[in-house]
């Protein structure tokens, strides 16, 4: 497993944030291959700019992404998370450069869900005043359950 120093996540941020394609999160035949396409020149650019190093492969290059966005999503969610407790200690360290251009490439997908009801209570209610507005005579009639035994039919019944 190769060791990425900050240098080279802070370069490979750089590269990467000019390959918008990379934050698209679609599997359409297309996107895979403009990614794969984007990848190769990522690699070529990537290596030509840390001459020196050995030299890092595609899937290298793309699980130090991978584990770069982890990173940034985290840190931005413990940032979001300390924002909103009540003072007491120093305040979070800001975001690292590779932190910071993975949120202005994502934008949107680090942010976190609506805070929304998924609730369907109010669909089943009626609507004030709708009983009100009936008549007495346009009322249905409320019909009482009945708690008689079934009838069973004569295949269950014993013959003895």
């Amino acid at each position: 497993m190769a060791k990425f120093n900050c240098r080279e996540r802070e370069l490979l941020a750089e590269i990467c944030k000019n390959y918008p394609i990379l934050a698209d999160m679609g599997y359409h035949l297309d996107t895979v291959t403009k990614k794969k396409e984007a990848w190769v020149k990522i690699q070529a650019e990537f290596n030509s700019m840390n001459a020196g190093k050995p030299p890092k492969d595609v899937p290298q290059l793309k699980g130090l992404w991978k584990r770069m966005k982890i990173k940034a999503k985290g840190d931005i969610d413990a940032q979001r998370r300390d924002a909103r407790q009540t003072g007491g200690g120093p305040p979070k360290p800001p975001l690292g450069k590779p932190e910071q251009i993975l949120s202005e490439m994502f934008g949107g997908q680090f942010d976190p869900l609506p805070d929304t009801i998924d609730d369907d209570a109010g669909a089943f209610q009626e609507g004030p005043g709708e009983e009100e507005s009936l008549g007495a005579e346009e009322r249905m009639p409320q019909e009482t359950p009945s708690f008689e035994t079934p009838i069973r039919s004569s295949k269950y019944v014993n013959k003895c």
